[in-house]
């Protein structure tokens, strides 16, 4: 098997940390793009986090229905497999120059 490096991002308020695969953190450099992912958080939290530039950030809390917005978002798929996450790791890339306010116009107003 072979070992995927993780990175850690704390990603609620009682400081629990979710990993998730660390070339995420150097896509935006590499495709041009920012790079946006989902994880669930052990207390039922789900969370989106959005990587850019050199830093990965969460952007958005909330339940199942977050995670539903992300994957109707409409942005590319991207696969950074790792088998000690989940295989596959799915993340998003934001192809449009507004796509992460887009997205949060969406999310806020209940659209998706």
């Amino acid at each position: 098997m072979t070992t995927i490096p993780l990175s850690a991002l704390t990603i609620c308020s009682r400081g629990h940390e979710g990993v998730y695969p660390a070339d995420i953190d150097d896509a935006p450099g590499r495709l041009g793009h920012e790079v946006a992912f989902c994880i669930n958080c052990e207390c039922g939290t789900v969370v989106l986090a959005v990587a850019w530039g050199d830093k990965t950030r969460v952007m958005a809390t909330g339940g199942l229905g977050l995670y539903a917005a992300f994957e109707n978002s409409g942005w590319p798929e991207l696969d950074f497999g790792d088998p000690r996450v989940e295989s596959p790791f799915l993340a998003r890339m934001i192809n449009t120059p507004d796509g992460w306010l887009e997205f949060q116009r969406g999310y806020t107003a209940g659209e998706f």
